[in-house]
Parts: structure tokens; sequence; C-alpha cells
């Protein structure tokens, strides 16, 4: 594991990565959520959109490898 994943595993408590580039998201994508802890990851990366859900298990959830941003 690296610094960088140790760094936001210490700050986020879980990684979601990239399904495109696998770069870890938590700490250089956008972010846009919606109420009910759902919401679309914008890698900076590779330009990918994914949506992922946090409210439903321990860790993130990718429920649409590719998505468009929540509320567009």
């Amino acid at each position: 594991m690296s610094k960088r994943e140790r760094q936001i595993i210490a700050t986020c408590g879980c990684i979601a990565y990239c399904p495109g580039c696998r770069d870890p998201l938590n700490d250089q994508a956008t972010w846009v959520e919606d109420d009910e802890g759902r919401g679309v990851y914008g890698c900076t990366t590779c330009g990918r959109q994914s949506e992922w859900h946090f409210g439903i298990a321990p860790g993130p959830i990718l429920l649409k490898p590719e998505a468009v941003k929540v509320g567009a």
C-alpha cells in the first residue's frame, strides 16, 4: 500500500478507486452527492465519472462505472 493510500484511509476510512484508471478518487476527484449517500466522482486523472453509494455498506459501493453527474 502506498503512502498516499495510507493517508486516504487515515483521513476518509476507505478508498474508492476509479473504474477506468484505478487511481484513488477520495483525494483528487470531484464529488457531487445527493441526499441519500449516493454521488458521482469525476476522476481528475482520466476524466471518467462513476456513481457510488456510501450509505449502504461499510465501504463505498460502485453503482455505475460510467455515470452522468447528479442533477445534470
